[in-house]
């Protein structure tokens, strides 16, 4: 127990003060405190704090031994004075923790930045702690007495603990000691706490730190320190939140997520945008839709994390929360919603595309999130307000299999209903399960069908029709990039022909009086909204769910290119339309805009993806509305040759390929090669030959 009847020592005057030497010698021989009278331990206190300027070298050990002694007799007088530093000593106190503690941070110990791994490097412990500690507890103590009531104690500790003072701690962090950084994220928490008129400060200091951090070279090694103390003083923000703390929210640990090293920081980060969840749910739909905006597409340990991350926050974020009412609050974080299923869309397809990973962990991973009641409520939830958007009992382009699918005259625009199917969560994520079957670990294999029964106690119906939605996705993105590789053809050769036009075309836009007009760069010469239109993500890392879709059907890439493109080649051309013409390698799509077919139109889109479908169907080449799971179909990819396209996608993504490829490669199928080719599928094993 601290002695209560502390001596209190005078104030000395400015010549008993001068007096003292400025520098006194570790080996002068200084009496203890309890042999001086209680006039004359502030001369001493502050004698002692001047035997410990001097700096030591680590192989001098009895100079270390005299400073340890030193240093420890200055703590216990500090400990029988209840904490309470002589105001007089208060300056050099401070010069002696300038010289000790406030220094250069050790360079890390990989300098090259693909090298550098926090969870392989070990974090170095400093020599010199052994008389460290003893001045971190001095200023520990020195930080609790600001509570003090005494007027001119805590204008001295406000004349130190200044902005200076914050910006010298908050270097500290990145000192690789972590004794050290424990006391150095202490001592800032209890400066936050006592000094009202530094919290702001802090805060920003704190910002900036974050902020260097994940804009450099992402080597700190107190990060998670910062983060800690980022968190208690989050978590005592009052409700509603002030502007100031939504802006820390998105200028600081949102972006924090784009580190590559996140899984040793992703506790304190998680609990620090947690806080802001539990606070002002509102938020919650922004902050999935930028964690999301950081999902990794080379880093499985990151995918794995992030994952993580976003499990635990659904567990937080109210369900109802998820569905975006208030576009203009989004609008204002800079981001443009058109749907109020955006978020779960987004949400829900990133899920699947890692359920399709050909990582194990990351497969496994999004694939057991199913398996939480909470994220199963994300579920149900966005799927009834899906029914309650596009209608309780919709008209869907799927109807039974006995009443012939696509025949019904209501189901024209194809495009339409998969646009609204791709709002379905049990469509989006049955369809990834499914695919599964096709992945190359078993228990991959396994934890894809205990999910998909989950999925089936939600909506039985729904799971019957993902057979169905998987061949109909599969043909529509197909077909989207054989009209728009011809498309490209087409805007190429209209663009070549503008620039040999320049000399027209620049006395036209003289008369427009536009001064900031370039030739050839603007959207209206090569008709930037059509190619928008045609676009199609071709991501080789990301096309991992359709590739494996392809293989749960049973199909190669190259059969459902050569369906297609029999439909095309029997399609009749639209009477009166202006003939256009292609390059020298001319694919299907190729002809049908030679002959006037508008691939990019609606009708031409629904009607030749619904034939296709129906030749599929019709051939027996694709079995749909299988009963048995999906355990028991592992069917592989036919190893044809496959197109210019395909081979691009998968050479980038690092699979060996055949080189030379055309881009003419697939003979075109229609209905009676589809039912030929399924009739003689396997015996072309004997290899007859022609005479």
């Amino acid at each position: 127990m601290k002695n209560q009847d502390a001596d209190v020592s005078p104030a000395l005057s400015n010549d008993a003060l001068a007096q003292i030497p400025k520098k006194i010698s570790l080996h002068s021989q200084l009496p203890a405190f309890k042999d001086v009278p209680a006039n004359q331990k502030t001369i001493l206190f502050i004698s002692k704090l001047r035997q410990c300027n001097k700096l030591v070298r680590i192989d001098d050990q009895e100079l270390r031994k005299l400073k340890h002694l030193v240093l420890y007799q200055l703590l216990e007088y500090i400990n029988t004075q209840n904490n309470a530093f002589p105001l007089d000593a208060i300056p050099d106190f401070f010069n002696t923790v300038a010289i000790n503690i406030f220094r250069q941070a050790p360079k890390p110990q990989a300098e090259d930045e693909d090298v550098y791994d926090p969870e392989e490097d070990e974090p170095l412990v400093d020599a010199n702690w052994y008389h460290l500690q003893f001045v971190y507890e001095m200023l520990l103590r020195f930080v609790y007495s600001a509570q003090t009531q005494q007027v001119d104690y805590q204008k001295a500790v406000k004349r130190f603990i200044d902005c200076d003072f914050v910006v010298k701690l908050m270097q500290l962090f990145n000192q690789s000691d972590p004794r050290e950084r424990d006391y150095v994220k202490t001592i800032l928490h209890r400066v936050y706490a006592n000094i009202m008129s530094l919290r702001a400060f802090v805060r920003l200091t704190l910002k900036s730190e974050l902020q260097s951090y994940f804009s450099g070279a992402q080597q700190h090694s107190g990060i998670c320190d910062v983060l800690e103390v980022l968190g208690s003083i989050i978590n005592g923000y009052a409700v509603p939140l002030k502007p100031e703390h939504t802006q820390f929210l998105s200028q600081c640990l949102v972006p924090l997520h784009r580190v590559q090293f996140i899984k040793h920081i992703l506790p304190q980060l998680s609990y620090c945008v947690s806080k802001f969840i539990e606070k002002e749910p509102s938020l919650s739909g922004y902050i999935i839709n930028q964690i999301l905006g950081f999902y990794p597409r080379l880093n499985s340990h990151k995918e794995v994390s992030l994952l993580t991350e976003v499990e635990e926050l659904l567990e937080l974020v109210p369900p109802e929360q998820m569905i975006i009412k208030n576009f203009q609050q989004m609008a204002e974080f800079g981001i443009e919603i058109n749907h109020s299923l955006q978020i779960y869309k987004q949400l829900f397809d990133t899920v699947a595309q890692a359920m399709c990973s050909l990582h194990f962990q990351v497969a496994e991973k999004s694939i057991n999130m199913i398996s939480n009641q909470k994220f199963l409520l994300h579920i149900q939830n966005a799927y009834t307000n899906f029914l309650e958007i596009f209608g309780e009992r919709q008209q869907t382009i799927y109807e039974d299999v006995e009443a012939k699918i696509y025949d019904s005259p209501k189901n024209t625009n194809f495009a339409s209903e998969m646009l609204k199917q791709s709002y379905n969560p049990i469509s989006i994520l049955g369809k990834a399960l499914k695919a599964n079957s096709a992945h190359w670990n078993s228990n991959i294999r396994f934890l894809a069908e205990q999910s998909l029964k989950q999925l089936n106690t939600l909506n039985q119906r729904e799971v019957q029709l993902i057979d169905q939605k998987i061949l109909s996705d599969c043909i529509l993105r197909e077909y989207k990039r054989q009209s728009r590789d011809a498309y490209q053809v087409i805007l190429a050769q209209k663009a070549l022909e503008n620039a040999k036009q320049f000399g027209t075309y620049f006395k036209l836009q003289a008369t427009k009086e536009n001064i900031n007009y370039v030739p050839g760069y603007q959207p209206e010469i090569v008709m930037t909204d059509k190619v928008l239109s045609s676009s199609v993500p071709e991501d080789p890392l990301f096309c991992r769910t359709e590739e494996m879709s392809l293989k749960y059907l049973n199909i190669s890439p190259e059969f459902l290119i050569g369906a297609i493109e029999g439909v095309m080649q029997e399609y009749p051309a639209t009477p009166g339309s202006p003939q256009l013409t292609s390059g020298v390698e001319e694919t299907e799509a190729d002809k049908c805009f030679k002959r006037g077919i508008d691939l990019m139109n609606d009708d031409t889109l629904s009607n030749i993806c619904q034939k296709t479908y129906k030749n599929l169907v019709s051939s027996t080449a694709v079995t749909l509305n299988e009963t048995e799971f999906i355990g028991q179909k592992t069917a592989l990819i036919q190893p044809q040759m496959p197109t210019k396209r395909l081979a691009n996608r998968r050479a980038s993504a690092g699979v060996v390929m055949n080189m030379g490829i055309r881009r003419k490669s697939v003979v075109p199928l229609n209905a009676s090669a589809l039912q030929a080719k399924q009739e003689l599928d396997g015996f072309e094993k004997h290899k007859i030959g022609k005479e």
